[in-house]
């Protein structure tokens, strides 16, 4: 597990660093210290990684990974790294709707799609079809905002 995101994390942090990624009008350029997927804009700036939840609260291997984390429901960054290996999701106290889970899964394929990508309209594909995604998760998450039924993420 902690080799797989450490793979990750270093690739996805090589290469946002040459090029950062941007999604929807954002610019993502740091890998999310739970995931490893590039989700975050601001480095330990409470920024929300929307693939698996985890919100920057500074923590990292260096910083202890072991430290109950408030802004994350009083997990730890290694319990939320392993919840990630079993669901693709930093904390698992709800259960979330298909939808959500199908969209997660898809972004987190083709952010796998591109470690492998040599042709570049290979991966401006991908990255239009992440751009897609993204706009998807935005509107559903606006839609449950707007409606303040916070029931709707659950099935």
């Amino acid at each position: 597990m902690v080799q797989k995101l450490k793979q990750r994390r270093e690739f996805f942090d090589s290469s946002l660093e040459k090029n950062p990624l941007q999604v929807d009008g954002r610019v993502f350029n740091y890998a999310c210290p739970c995931c490893g997927y590039p989700a975050l804009s601001v480095k330990a700036g409470y920024d929300y990684c929307f693939i698996c939840g985890w919100e920057d609260d500074g923590q990292d291997d260096d910083t202890g990974i072991n430290r109950k984390s408030s802004p994350n429901h009083g997990i730890t960054l290694s319990e939320a790294r392993k919840n990630f290996e079993k669901e693709h999701r930093s904390y698992l106290h709800t259960k979330e709707k298909k939808v959500f889970v199908e969209l997660r899964e898809h972004i987190i394929d083709l952010f796998e799609s591109l470690k492998n990508i040599k042709d570049v309209n290979k991966e401006k594909n991908i990255i239009d079809s992440l751009n897609k995604s993204y706009k998807k998760y935005k509107r559903l998450l606006s839609l449950i905002k707007s409606q303040k039924d916070y029931n709707l993420l659950e099935d």
